[in-house]
């Protein structure tokens, strides 16, 4: 290093010169040329002690962050900006490394960087380029090395925009994060430029929504204050503060615990109504009207809104999310090329959407379903695909994201239902298999249609072996599989899908020995594997997945019932199955000991939900 004496004339004007640059300069030589004297004045080494004096006094960090905010947002533009913020980051490197003051400095540049990447995250455009940037790696490990709490916070509230699906159980740590997020919240609704630390409400509440996709985290945001931070902005005549308080209790809602709360706040409820009687926007009447829907309980409990109609004025219902939109219209205009009649909510707007939404589902004859990750996340593509499975609607599953498969709640939905996939395949080549599905499940509800007025006579449950089923099966065990699970999934409980909330709740008490006992008593001892650990409470779910998905829960018997074959591998023992062809062909159960374990188990499901 050399043991020149730094010229502190110069230094001084240096740093007037980096004071004076405007808009216009930056990214140009001169600019450049300011920016490259600091970075090389580190050289200096006996002046170090003046040099870093000199920079803290006159707050070169600070001087420096609107030339960063200029150049971060397109760093490799030309090579006048990379080296804008190379010798920024660069100088500031080398400052930081001795003094405390300059850390201190650096800090809000730091602090402006992670700002302006929770700008960048909430374009979803750009979600997948900083993924492939390891933007989610370096965040993570931000959100456990910083002891710094708005850093810590803002890291997770960006994470929750570009975390991928398999990851977001990482969002299940934030609630330190989260406790910082309720109470930035709280102050920037009292602030008078709606802020706290440079955050607006609507970034606040809108980063909220996101957490809140994890499930655990809904409890965690609920509190009485955030409830009076969401009644503040639903008080304002702010069309984007109230979409986004809104949203967020929305989301909320669907943690029954917190719906009944909701349910119980005379002010929320009234606010909504009124929002909803008198907003302009479309948008935020649609987000309203749902939330009013959830909250009140109408998913569980509507009866139907329209009356009774023909099957020709039934129609095919598009759902879809709006990253969907320019899909599900070509998707429209083929369907009606093709002779369908179909109902898509941008062409049928009404003052009442969530009324309109219902009417729409209850008279569509099959439901489409464009799935994609923010189908998953939309409060309002959650309930229509709920109360299409509680109307027991057919639906045909298209995913219309690449490298990505549904799970949760959508997961639980699609069951073991065939999906085409729009995102791999070319639209005719997928178009082509989903109008083959649309056409099998509208001949399928026109028959459920025939058999509900009385034309055809219902098959009963304790029969589910007789025609049409038996010979649609194949010796071929895979599509065995399939189709005793598409089969049998067709058949509908007498009994009102609500009964699991108007059964006795006396057995959902059992112990594990017993549901054992009573799997005695309905003949299912031989299958008593199946069911170790389960008590009524796990009986209650599986009654939940039967009514919810039901192929799913056909194909998951089939699945136990071959766990119980012995593997070709495996020596024959006294407790295993005997006398069949395929016991002996790997872990494969026969017919007769599946549809065994499929009649006791529906008999006494059905006893269940029926008991009193």
């Amino acid at each position: 290093m050399t043991s020149d004496v730094v010229d502190t004339v110069q230094l001084n004007e240096k740093l007037n010169e980096l004071s004076r640059l405007t808009k216009h300069d930056y990214g140009t030589e001169s600019s450049i040329s300011i920016l490259k004297y600091f970075d090389h004045l580190y050289a200096f080494q006996q002046s170090y002690r003046i040099i870093n004096d000199a920079l803290v006094r006159r707050r070169y960090a600070a001087l420096c962050q609107p030339l960063f905010k200029y150049c971060i947002n397109d760093v490799f533009q030309t090579d006048n900006i990379w080296h804008t913020v190379y010798y920024i980051l660069h100088s500031l490197w080398n400052y930081t490394e001795k003094s405390p003051a300059m850390c201190q400095a650096v800090l809000t540049l730091f602090k402006c960087s992670i700002s302006i990447l929770h700008n960048l995250a909430q374009i979803s455009e750009l979600k997948l380029d900083l993924q492939k940037h390891n933007c989610v790696e370096i965040l993570k490990k931000l959100t456990s090395d910083t002891s710094h709490d708005f850093i810590r916070a803002l890291s997770y509230l960006t994470l929750s925009y570009i975390i991928t699906e398999d990851e977001r159980t990482f969002l299940e740590n934030a609630e330190h994060a989260i406790s910082f997020v309720l109470n930035a919240l709280r102050e920037a609704t009292v602030a008078k430029d709606r802020r706290y630390n440079g955050l607006r409400t609507t970034e606040l509440c809108n980063g909220l929504s996101k957490l809140s996709v994890c499930d655990k985290n809904k409890m965690t945001i609920y509190s009485d204050t955030t409830l009076s931070c969401i009644i503040d902005m639903l008080k304002q005549q702010n069309f984007e503060e109230q979409c986004s308080a809104s949203t967020l209790v929305w989301s909320l809602s669907f943690d029954e615990s917190i719906r009944l709360k909701c349910y119980d706040n005379k002010e929320l409820k009234e606010l909504l109504c009124t929002i909803n009687e008198t907003t302009p926007n479309d948008e935020l009447r649609r987000i309203v009207s749902g939330c009013l829907w959830t909250i009140m309980g109408n998913i569980k409990k509507k009866k139907a809104t329209s009356p009774p109609s023909s099957a020709s004025q039934k129609h095919v219902m598009i759902s879809y999310n709006h990253d969907t939109k320019a899909l599900s219209q070509k998707i429209k205009e083929r369907l009606i090329s093709d002779g369908y009649s179909v109902w898509i909510d941008f062409e049928n707007m009404h003052i009442n959407l969530l009324d309109a939404m219902a009417q729409a589902i209850e008279q569509a004859m099959v439901i489409i379903m464009c799935f994609t990750e923010k189908y998953k996340d939309s409060p309002s593509c959650r309930l229509e695909a709920e109360y299409a499975i509680q109307k027991n609607k057919k639906i045909v599953p298209l995913i219309a994201q690449a490298n990505w498969k549904p799970t949760g709640w959508l997961g639980i939905i699609l069951g073991q239902k065939l999906y085409i996939n729009f995102a791999k395949k070319t639209f005719d080549i997928a178009y082509k298999e989903m109008l083959a599905e649309v056409k099998a499940n509208t001949e399928t509800a026109a028959d459920d249609e025939q058999r509900r007025r009385g034309s055809a006579k219902p098959l009963p449950i304790e029969s589910p072996v007789k025609e049409p089923i038996v010979p649609a099966l194949s010796s071929n065990t895979t599509n065995t599989v399939e189709k005793l699970a598409k089969g049998f999934s067709n058949i509908k409980l007498e009994k009102s899908t609500t009964a699991t909330a108007e059964a006795s709740s006396s057995w959902k008490q059992w112990s594990a020995n017993e549901v054992s006992a009573k799997l005695n008593e309905m003949g299912l001892e031989r299958y008593q594997k199946i069911f170790v650990d389960v008590d009524g409470a796990k009986l209650t779910k599986l009654i939940e997945i039967k009514l919810k998905a039901p192929e799913f829960y056909y194909s998951l018997l089939k699945e136990k019932c071959d766990s119980l074959v012995p593997s070709r591998s495996s020596a024959p023992s006294i407790h295993s199955f005997s006398g069949s062809p395929l016991a002996s062909q790997g872990n494969i159960s026969t017919l007769a000991q599946f549809l065994t374990l499929v009649t006791g188990l529906d008999n006494l499901l059905e006893h269940l939900m029926t008991s009193n």
